[in-house]
């Protein structure tokens, strides 16, 4: 699949599309979907649905995961809500 031109895209289109070819980049990489969000101030819950509906166009089951699991204070983890992300969107 060819990759497509970024040029005019929405913020979020540039967010699927580093979801999709560069999700496993470092958090300090410029195509990274984590320093692409915090560059644009891009929300948790539009961050989370984009890249969900990109890693499952992906096949990509075991990235799941990580990108509902969120790591709070003192380090322990915690389940995001998947109702409140996709009633934001529906």
């Amino acid at each position: 699949m060819p990759r497509q031109q970024l040029i005019y895209l929405s913020t979020i289109r540039t967010l699927s599309y580093c979801g999709m070819y560069h999700f496993g980049a470092p958090p300090d990489a410029q195509s990274s979907p984590v320093s692409f969000k915090s560059r644009f101030k891009i929300g948790d819950k539009a961050y989370t649905y984009s890249l969900l509906l990109m890693r499952a166009r992906l096949r990509d089951w075991t990235s799941l995961p990580q990108l509902l699991t969120t790591t709070v204070c003192m380090h322990s983890k915690h389940e995001k809500n998947l109702v409140l992300i996709f009633l934001f969107f529906f």
